[in-house]
């Protein structure tokens, strides 16, 4: 009788298992939202494919265990839940990815079957009247396993969306996050750094001080390292422990290194950028007001077939890829004061070992920067090194900005129209994969700060004149490790000074002192001139009253 009743109790346990491991099939986890096409304008190569796919300024996607088309989205103002929009699913594809049997080194973490289902809900702002600069909430329901009929629905998530009318006219910034891993299994320190989880929840609550302020958060490539392992687990937690922030503020990226595994397969399906019916992420562009972003994945490699061993970057791939931007640049750059490109690997840096990329990459992308110089892009942000790095403008190691009071050998906070983008490499984002270490080369006088603690980065598109770059270190004091200003100043049009390099600022004050005396000089000079014909025409009239004066005295004389 007892064992009967240990085994009876053991099947319950065993059915209670199956029962919560099945029961949230349709349940949607890794929920992220992201920005839409109409943030792109890149449209010479596919005007007509642009035109077919449907107009949309957001897309939330999650995954689900389950294949459920009668999952959907409310959305509503945060203070009038009755005035709620209903999204269904625009797509909703299959995720397969088998077990690795290639034999490879490094894949034999994918030792069985992974599946899931990608929902992609797409809405465009106008269409559904949303009012700019205003907060909006979502819940995402999805049907009970226990009762169809019976809808669920995850916690409520919420999002600022800016009037972006009128980001022209006021501030605004985004933040950069690069080769990181934020899976709570994940969390143990390495040389006293803090890792991934927890720099993204330093980051999350400054975003949060100012949320209305803040339009996206990039991401700069390598996430979860790597998202196909442990049978696709690896990227399933990584997306759900990113929820706090990737499903309440737009999460755009770009792939790194570490999403190659099966030509990016598992990034491309799982994430969404713009154009990505177009692209799958590979390159795209974002406007914001007077900015224009580009987004770029030079990370395309061919590989040995039969080891898998990394040969060469892809070429031609590179070839189309700096086509592509070449053209967009020439279409669209003079519309806007600001130009950031991104991407995972950096052209120009200093602060890793000697036969790392800093050495190799100068060469591979020579054409990149060519292309960067040319169409004069302020900033080029990379990650890839676990570290951060600002170098200097320069073209090919040739400083290309004016030195000044505030900018010198490797002091420098603000940049007077450099003629080449300053380099900003960012890997700070925090994973136990690679630390840099000392390499005990300088970096000669193009490197102006580094460093290999764990952060973010922040751009702040103060005016038409000045864009401000900051970094934070992964602390809660919020000041920042290194920033500076790129000054640009506009002709004929009186500046905020407030933040302009100095010379500039005397340069400017003399121009208009310069002016004001020219003015006062022409005004002088006028009434100088009316005064003197004025007293000639006095002159002359009294001449004339003399000479009549005269000519009658002396007619009456003769009269007498």
């Amino acid at each position: 009788m007892k064992k009967q009743l240990i085994f009876l109790l053991l099947l319950s346990l065993l059915n209670q298992t199956l029962s919560e491991n099945t029961k949230h099939g349709c349940m949607p986890e890794g929920i992220k939202l992201s920005l839409g096409d109409n943030f792109d304008l890149s449209t010479q190569y596919d005007k007509q494919k642009m035109i077919d796919s449907p107009r949309h300024d957001y897309t939330i996607t999650y995954f689900t265990t389950a294949n459920c088309p009668q999952n959907y989205i409310e959305i509503y103002n945060s203070y009038f839940r009755e005035q709620k929009h209903t999204l269904k699913p625009y797509n909703i594809t299959k995720f397969f990815q088998a077990k690795d049997t290639s034999g490879f080194k490094g894949t034999e973490t994918r030792t069985s079957d992974f599946e899931k289902y990608i929902y992609e809900f797409q809405f465009d702002a106008t269409d559904l009247n949303l009012d700019g600069d205003f907060t909006y909430s979502y819940d995402c329901f999805y049907p009970s396993d226990s009762n169809p009929s019976q809808f669920l629905h995850r916690e409520t998530f919420r999002f600022f969306h800016p009037d972006y009318s009128k980001l022209k006219e006021r501030e605004f910034k985004f933040v950069w996050i690069a080769d990181f891993d934020i899976n709570v299994s994940n969390q143990t320190g390495l040389e006293g750094r803090r890792i991934g989880k927890e720099n993204m929840e330093i980051m999350d609550k400054y975003i949060k001080r100012d949320r209305s302020k803040f339009v996206a958060i990039i991401g700069g490539g390598d996430y979860g390292y790597d998202l196909p392992d442990d049978s696709g687990k690896r990227g399933e937690e990584f997306q759900k422990a990113g929820e706090f922030s990737y499903a309440q503020i737009p999460f755009v990226t770009v792939a790194g290194n570490h999403e190659e595994w099966y030509k990016f397969d598992y990034y491309n399906s799982f994430f969404r950028n713009p154009r990505y019916s177009i692209t799958k992420n590979d390159y795209y562009t974002l406007t914001f007001g007077e900015v224009l972003i580009v987004g770029l994945n030079t990370n395309k490699f061919i590989r040995d077939p039969t080891t898998n061993k990394f040969i060469s970057f892809d070429q031609e791939y590179l070839k189309n890829l700096f086509q592509w931007f070449d053209d967009t640049m020439k279409q669209i750059k003079d519309n806007y004061r600001w130009i950031i490109v991104f991407s995972h690997q950096n052209i120009h840096c200093f602060e890793d070992y000697a036969a790392s990329s800093c050495y190799s990459n100068p060469k591979i992308f020579a054409e990149l920067e060519d292309l960067l110089v040319k169409h004069k892009v302020d900033i080029y942000m990379a990650g890839h090194v676990h570290a951060y790095e600002r170098i200097h403008p320069n073209y090919r190691g040739e400083p290309k900005f004016k030195e000044s009071d505030q900018c010198y050998l490797n002091k420098c906070s603000s940049y007077t129209k450099p003629s080449a983008p300053v380099y900003v490499v960012d890997g700070t984002g925090g994973t136990t994969h690679y630390f840099p270490q000392p390499s005990g080369y300088p970096g000669g006088n193009l490197t102006v700060a580094s460093d290999r603690s764990l952060g973010f980065s922040t751009f702040t598109v103060k005016n038409k004149t000045h864009l401000l770059f900051q970094h934070f270190q992964s602390n809660n004091t919020y000041d920042p490790f290194d920033h500076f200003t790129i000054y640009k100043p506009q002709p004929n049009i009186a500046q905020d000074l407030s933040f302009a390099d100095p010379s500039e600022v005397v340069k400017y004050k003399a121009t208009v002192a310069f002016f004001y005396l020219m003015v006062a000089i022409v005004i002088v000079g006028c009434i100088l001139i009316f005064y003197e014909f004025r007293r000639k025409i006095l002159m002359d009239a009294h001449d004339d009253f003399m000479r009549q004066f005269d000519n009658d005295e002396e007619k009456s004389r003769n009269t007498l």
